[in-house]
């Protein structure tokens, strides 16, 4: 949806007509919700690539190896989950009721759902760049609200 909505809205980018939308918030969209998430997978296998290599280093090498490649990579990693863990404890600070307990999954996510996202994102993209179309689909309404675990209809406009 949001590929869809950028490219429907392309006019938009770059365009001082739109203020603050076209020179800042689009380009920032397509930043980072779309180009840096096709290209992730690839720094994740870089990542996972970087430990068997000095694993294997390690192998052939014993006397001479040393892991500061591996210790760099770590510590930058690592840096890099304590900051994305401080933006969630910012944004769970900024909206009150939230329940704290989630803040403990955050450094998770990396692990799994962040390759679910990825997987989307490029799916679409290569839909988008073959021009597979793709519908939204029609909700069907049926004009009922579940409240306190009843169903209620709800009352007809006066005429």
């Amino acid at each position: 949806g949001t590929l869809q909505c950028l490219w429907k809205h392309a006019d938009a980018m770059f365009n001082p007509r739109y203020g603050t939308l076209g020179l800042l918030a689009m380009p920032q969209v397509w930043l980072f919700q779309i180009i840096f998430s096709v290209v992730s997978p690839l720094v994740d296998l870089l990542l996972v690539w970087q430990m068997i290599a000095t694993y294997l280093d390690y192998l052939q090498h014993r006397q001479q190896f040393t892991p500061d490649n591996l210790e760099k990579t770590g510590i930058y990693y690592l840096a890099f989950i304590l900051v994305d863990l401080t933006a969630g404890v910012i944004a769970f600070l900024l909206e009150r009721g939230e329940n704290w307990r989630l803040v403990f999954w955050l450094p998770f996510q990396r692990f799994g759902y962040r390759q679910l996202m990825y997987y989307v994102v490029v799916k679409s993209v290569i839909a988008a760049l073959t021009g597979l179309v793709v519908g939204w689909g029609k909700q069907e309404r049926k004009a009922t609200v579940a409240t306190g675990g009843r169903k209620t209809k709800r009352p007809k406009p006066a005429e």
